[in-house]
């Protein structure tokens, strides 16, 4: 209370004054005009550096008022002190004090080679963090505040610590957005875990920032990673006072290091005591700080404060608003809390399957999209425009033949001339049984122009399966291919063979293109979920939906003449139809291979076709060699979750697009792009919801 700080030299010496307390003034003065006045008081080498002063108001309410300067006092030092007020006030043995020089004593024996080896050992190979990138602008900064609140309860029943908790999750929130799993962060700790007798009663500053370097692997479990930050912690607790300017002296690396943009403060919080229910007052609901004071006081774009409390924690993150925005930092609080709570609750799992996606980011993302509006047309009229706008272009590559658009368009509306002239039209739903072909493409936009809509058939699967769909659309005609014929005559229902043959004999008896009233609200196809959770789901899809899909996700992925789609997927699965629907719709060329070279010979045959864009699953992306395939510059994945392995391996390719679960979530909701080559740009993309669904 009576310490001065003098300069001596190149040193900072600290002096004892006796009877060095005074009070302040306040007189004829409110709360709000004396802290007006104290905003003036200079506190600087030889001046007081606590100052007091006794409020009273008309109201009769009165206020103690304690100034004081961070360079001889820390919060745990406040805490200290009115704890010990607490306990005058209310008559009892006050909790003794020990002599702060032990803690001088601390940090002048520190061994200062051991403490550079350890800090040397410990950044190298550190960089300086990307994010938040900080402003070139030399004005003061205009810092805001946010605050938030998590449940940490959890914690009291595992073997970590609360703080230890926070900074693993910090560090894999900034990992994502450094895009790196090698990240630094500043870290202010209350530096009372030092092995010194007393040190939780000494009143006196303690607190010292350090750098802290965390390398993710993502392969780790939750529990395996908080022990190691936990261990890492204590480690760094024995060389913790050395400084964070000399840290940053120890080497390139550690400088790199030490240049940190983003600063956590973690403050343990205690329940106040209290006598009959009585409390003089709780400092850590008391104790603010103005925005316009932060500007003078944090270094850093980005600061968290934690205050740590039993069974919550809570959060104030001071932000400069030249570097991070409003929605930013609230986006930035709400990762932190999902991925706190899934430390705190998934033990064994990997860190590669810990989200930052929560239902905040989701929703902020809806509101700030700008969607344009559905595309209201039906997608057989889109590829009839096609056909007319590009008829000598190259529309199917296929095992079993090629075809132009002329073509195309030739034989679906011979097909889908029979197909109406024998009941096919709106509302009607027709299974289609097929392998990979040029047929069952022909038959997919056929039954979309007579007005009908298609239900894909896996020829693979059990007859169970394939009657209760058919039950399920009340279905009375199938259209399968020759191979395919016994099997879907056992589903008893009328079956149409599709072929080359068999469409020419049908030009005999209906060769007039035919117009349908279908609208663009009327079905288009349906798909069925595999059933995993019981009964398969008919999911009914619009005809603007997949039109949407077209000129939405069709203009990110940049299908047009010259792309060529190696369809992989079965049409069984959502994918397999956007390739044939979305491909059509555009001028792409889709590339066909049979059932065998799918198995068998993937490589081969997207040389053989000169495909330059497919869409994989994540697991069948990681049996395709990259580099046996130079064509192929664009790839997408989906239906899986994406993992750091697969990204490496198709690190390079001009595009590379993840998607949701599409059939779960109609058509592309949301795909998510990342170009994988130089800049590392990540762009989200979300797409807008047509119709009902």
């Amino acid at each position: 209370m009576r310490t001065r700080i003098i300069s001596s030299g190149a040193r900072s010496v600290q002096v004892l004054v006796k009877d060095d307390i005074e009070w302040e003034s306040a007189e004829g003065l409110d709360l709000g005009a004396f802290i007006k006045v104290t905003q003036g008081y200079k506190m600087e080498f030889g001046s007081r550096l606590n100052r007091f002063a006794i409020l009273k108001t008309p109201s009769g309410d009165s206020y103690f008022v304690w100034i004081a300067h961070h360079s001889i006092m820390d919060g745990w030092s406040f805490n200290l002190a009115f704890r010990v007020l607490h306990e005058c006030f209310w008559d009892q043995e006050p909790a003794k004090i020990s002599p702060y020089a032990a803690f001088i004593k601390h940090t002048m024996d520190l061994d200062h080679d051991a403490a550079s080896s350890f800090w040397a050992k410990q950044l190298e190979g550190a960089t300086r963090p990307s994010f938040p990138s900080t402003s070139s602008n030399t004005t003061q900064a205009t810092f805001r505040f946010l605050h938030h609140e998590i449940n940490t309860s959890r914690v009291s029943k595992s073997s970590v610590t609360t703080a230890t908790v926070l900074r693993a999750s910090w560090a894999m929130v900034l990992a994502r957005h450094c895009n790196s799993e090698d990240v630094c962060f500043g870290a202010t700790l209350s530096g009372r875990n030092a092995d010194i007798e007393g040190l939780q009663n000494m009143a006196g500053p303690a607190i010292a920032t350090i750098p802290v370097r965390v390398q993710l692997d993502y392969t780790s479990t939750v529990t395996e990673f908080l022990q190691a930050i936990q261990a890492q912690a204590t480690d760094m607790a024995v060389y913790e006072q050395f400084g964070l300017q000399k840290i940053g002296r120890v080497s390139i690396d550690a400088r790199n290091a030490c240049q940190f943009s983003t600063l956590m403060i973690i403050r343990p919080r205690e329940s106040h005591a209290t006598v009959d229910g009585q409390m003089i007052f709780d400092i850590s609901e008391h104790n603010t700080v103005t925005e316009d004071e932060m500007a003078h006081y944090f270094n850093y774009p980005l600061v968290l404060e934690m205050d740590l409390y039993p069974d919550h924690t809570k959060i104030r993150i001071c932000y400069d608003e030249a570097a991070v925005s409003s929605d930013l930092a609230e986006a930035l609080v709400h990762q932190l809390e999902t991925v706190t709570k899934q430390l705190l609750s998934c033990a064994s799992q990997r860190l590669d399957q810990i989200s930052l996606v929560n239902e905040w980011d989701i929703q902020n993302a809806l509101q700030h999209q700008k969607l344009q509006d559905s595309t209201d047309a039906c997608i057989h009229e889109m590829i009839r425009k096609q056909i007319k706008a590009t008829p000598d272009a190259p529309a199917l590559t296929s095992w079993d033949g090629d075809m132009t658009y002329s073509d195309v368009g030739y034989y679906a509306e011979i097909l889908a001339s029979h197909l109406a002239s024998i009941g096919v039209g709106p509302g009607v739903f027709v299974p289609i049984n097929f392998s990979k072909s040029v047929w069952a493409v022909i038959s997919m936009l056929a039954v979309n122009m007579a007005g009908g809509a298609f239900v894909p058939l896996d020829p693979s699967a059990p007859a169970q399966r394939q009657m209760g769909i058919i039950k399920d659309t009340k279905a009375s005609l199938i259209l399968t291919a020759a191979d395919h014929e016994r099997d879907t005559h056992d589903l008893g229902k009328k079956v149409l063979v599709i072929g080359k043959e068999t469409i020419l004999k049908m030009s005999k008896s209906s060769p007039k293109c035919i117009r349908s009233n279908v609208t663009f609200t009327d079905p288009s196809h349906i798909m069925f979920t595999s059933g995993s959770t019981g009964k398969p789901k008919g999911i009914v899809f619009e005809h603007r939906n997949i039109c949407s899909t077209s000129d939405s996700h069709g203009v990110i992925q940049k299908w047009g003449p010259g792309t060529r789609v190696f369809t992989y997927s079965a049409y069984t699965f959502d994918i397999g139809v956007i390739d044939v629907m979305v491909a059509l719709s555009r001028g792409a060329c889709l590339c066909i291979p049979s059932e065998w070279q799918r198995y068998n010979d993937i490589h081969g045959a997207i040389n053989a076709m000169q495909a330059n864009w497919s869409f994989f699953t994540p697991t069948m992306a990681g049996l395709v060699n990259p580099s046996l395939i130079p064509t192929i510059k664009n790839v997408g994945l989906g239906g899986e979750n994406v993992t750091t392995l697969v990204v490496d391996n198709w690190r390079g390719m001009q595009r590379f697009i993840t998607s949701t679960d599409l059939l779960r979530v109609p058509f592309v909701v949301g795909s998510l792009m990342l170009e994988l080559f130089q800049s590392q740009t990540i762009s989200v993309f979300l797409l807008p919801r047509h119709g009902g669904l």
